[in-house]
């Protein structure tokens, strides 16, 4: 069941009441508190106050009535004085993985509390159907768990899209929950089977034409089935798409080189001379959905290196652009969501996600409620 609070387009924590701010005097000086206190304040301070169970979460039914923001709260991991780290791998593009941050550390944290910041709202049910229920069956939440490269190649194809971990910022499906089950932490012991599992399958399903995977769902690590990459692909499906978009001199450089065949990260790094350029032009023809990874390269030392392709080559795509539809199956996914849901998954304008969620609502697509967009399959059966 779903706690979902209007709140005017912020985005707020989706489950679970939301604990008072730390006291001052309760903050940690992370300059002169041990690790081990560290540890302890994690654990015992704040988050036995501000993290609810997953299941508590999602059984928050959906209400029409607004409740007013949360208060902001100071937790350890992103304390003022403490280091920028990334929270999960994806963050880093194509460099290594450094997921000792959390190992060190050793703070469990529920993953669900970090999956959904959509906002949200409580409805009394009418027809005695949780949404969150609905959700953890059309999300591959509940029955059996992915094992195979084919079965996951499945799980995108019918969800359509998927993160690769469970992001704060978006409610969303994610591989990683398909896998592991949303009460596992990614990398809570290390590189574990799991881990090994969905990390190579991030370069291995777009090498099989499963998947396309990027930078893209809400600026982050990502799936797209090749049926909903094909209604969202920018250009017309050539190696010089990149030569119509607005991009930087050097994604231009990197499109042109992929032209002739696909290239591990390593030689791209290279011929770009600068590792943060690289990065930065990487990420870009990613969110145009102009690249996708391709599998790895054996390095003679050192991990393996990503393979870049254009998407063009991987999928079929080009000339079957169709936002609509991508808006509609985004509204039968997730099941309930505003017009900034949308847009920040699909990296839309606002103006532009509500106007064809407006569009679904006149064709009788999906149902709106308030400042919500509803999926039919659910309308009727909340008041």
């Amino acid at each position: 069941m779903i706690n979902r609070a209007a709140t005017g387009g912020t985005n707020t924590r989706r489950r679970g009441s939301v604990a008072p701010p730390v006291a001052a005097t309760d903050r940690i000086d992370m300059r002169q508190s041990s690790p081990d206190h560290n540890i302890r304040f994690c654990r015992d301070s704040v988050f036995s106050k501000c993290v609810s169970s997953p299941r508590q979460q999602r059984s928050r039914h959906l209400d029409l009535r607004p409740a007013p923001p949360p208060p902001r709260v100071y937790r350890p991991h992103s304390y003022p004085r403490g280091p920028k780290q990334p929270m999960w791998p994806e963050c880093s593009a194509y460099g290594k993985t450094d997921a000792t941050y959390l190992i060190m550390m050793n703070v469990r944290i529920s993953p669900r509390w970090l999956t959904g910041s959509m906002p949200t709202r409580t409805r009394e049910p009418s027809g005695g159907v949780d949404l969150g229920k609905a959700r953890e069956r059309r999300w591959w939440l509940s029955g059996r768990r992915i094992r195979s490269i084919a079965r996951a190649g499945a799980f995108v194809d019918d969800v359509g899209f998927a993160l690769l971990f469970p992001s704060e910022r978006l409610l969303v499906p994610s591989l990683w929950e398909a896998v592991a089950g949303e009460d596992t932490e990614p990398f809570a012991t290390g590189m574990d089977l799991d881990e090994k599992r969905v990390w190579s399958w991030k370069d291995e399903l777009p090498r099989r034409g499963l998947a396309w995977y990027g930078n893209f769902v809400g600026g982050c690590g990502s799936f797209l089935s090749p049926s909903l990459l094909r209604r969202l692909y920018p250009a017309y499906g050539g190696t010089d798409d990149h030569a119509d978009l607005d991009l930087s001199p050097t994604a231009h450089e990197i499109a042109t080189a992929l032209a002739e065949g696909a290239l591990p990260s390593a030689r791209l790094r290279a011929l770009i001379g600068d590792r943060s350029r690289y990065q930065r032009a990487a990420v870009e023809l990613q969110r145009q959905l102009l690249v996708t990874t391709a599998g790895v390269q054996e390095q003679v030392s050192g991990w393996p290196s990503t393979v870049l392709d254009l998407t063009c080559r991987r999928f079929d795509v080009g000339g079957g652009q169709d936002h609509l539809t991508a808006a509609e199956l985004f509204i039968g996914v997730v099941l309930d969501a505003s017009a900034r849901d949308l847009a920040r998954t699909f990296r839309w304008p606002v103006v532009k996600a509500r106007e064809h969620l407006d569009a679904l609502v006149a064709s009788a697509r999906a149902v709106q409620s308030g400042n919500h967009y509803v999926a039919p399959s659910i309308a009727g059966q909340f008041r």
